[in-house]
């Protein structure tokens, strides 16, 4: 078995990105074992800054396979909640056009799509059930599956 070095995502040989944190796999050297959960206990988590998780949301506006945290999730979520809030007081303030918002609106609409189908797949759900209003919100705030499941392995973070 052979997974992306960065997050811990089952990856084919053929891939040069991996679906789960864009790593690029053509540079870093692919783990392959078949005891991965021994290993990456192991070894110290790394945080990442909270810019830098925005970042790799928004660089897998189309990527519906695989996992992501409720980190992850979250602080999409908040960063886009923040900017959403700044870009509409600026707005209100300086025009009254809300054309910068709309903008920002419609540029995240698939970053956010997907990352949520991907929380969905964290907790071992089908990315429909984000669709279902109260069971989806409600969704977003448990605990994901800490073993592998059928979207792939736990998220490290």
């Amino acid at each position: 078995m052979k997974y992306c070095p960065k997050c811990g995502n089952e990856v084919s040989e053929s891939d040069q990105f991996c679906s789960n944190c864009s790593n690029d796999l053509s540079t870093s050297n692919i783990q392959i074992s078949d005891d991965f959960e021994q290993q990456t206990h192991s070894q110290p988590k790394q945080k990442t800054s909270v810019f830098n998780s925005y970042l790799s949301t928004l660089k897998k506006p189309f990527v519906f396979k695989g996992r992501a945290s409720r980190r992850e999730y979250w602080t999409f979520a908040i960063v886009n909640f923040f900017i959403g809030t700044t870009l509409s007081t600026l707005e209100g303030m300086f025009s009254q056009s809300t054309t910068l918002s709309n903008i920002y609106s419609i540029a995240i609409f698939f970053p956010g799509l997907s990352v949520l189908v991907r929380r969905m797949h964290d907790l071992g759900k089908s990315g429909w059930f984000a669709f279902i209003p109260v069971v989806g919100l409600i969704f977003t705030f448990k605990k994901g599956e800490m073993t592998e499941n059928k979207y792939g392995h736990p998220k490290l973070d």
